[in-house]
């Protein structure tokens, strides 16, 4: 069951060039997408283990997930260096990706399969 079927609202979509984004509403929460990924385990649905560091930027990155790695280091108050380290972290846990250029791009938070 899909949309209303199930009682949810129907999937919407925003156009932001060169983006076109599908929303689709869930019945419980996947974690992450309300600011609430990281677990009380220090995991992510149990699988993935993030550090506190991790957790920062991912914080950013779903508040601002236009921001390039120097401005997410500023957040956070890290090096650029080793802001770096934690989004090539995440990124080979497969948590984050980045769409589009380096320069006009943006991060988004995957979620992983339970």
């Amino acid at each position: 069951m899909v949309g209303k079927a199930a009682g949810l609202p129907e999937p919407t979509f925003e156009v932001n060039p060169p983006f076109v984004n599908l929303i689709i509403r869930f019945k419980e929460s996947l974690g992450g997408l309300n600011g609430t990924i990281k677990r009380k385990d220090g995991t992510i649905n149990g699988m993935i283990k993030i550090s506190e560091e991790e957790q920062a930027v991912l914080d950013v990155i779903a508040a601002n997930p236009q921001f390039n790695r120097e401005q997410i280091g500023n957040a956070i108050g890290k090096s650029p260096r080793m802001t770096a380290r934690y989004i090539a972290s995440l990124r080979k846990k497969g948590v984050i990706d980045k769409l589009g250029s380096n320069k006009s791009g943006k991060w988004v938070i995957l979620i992983p399969d339970k």
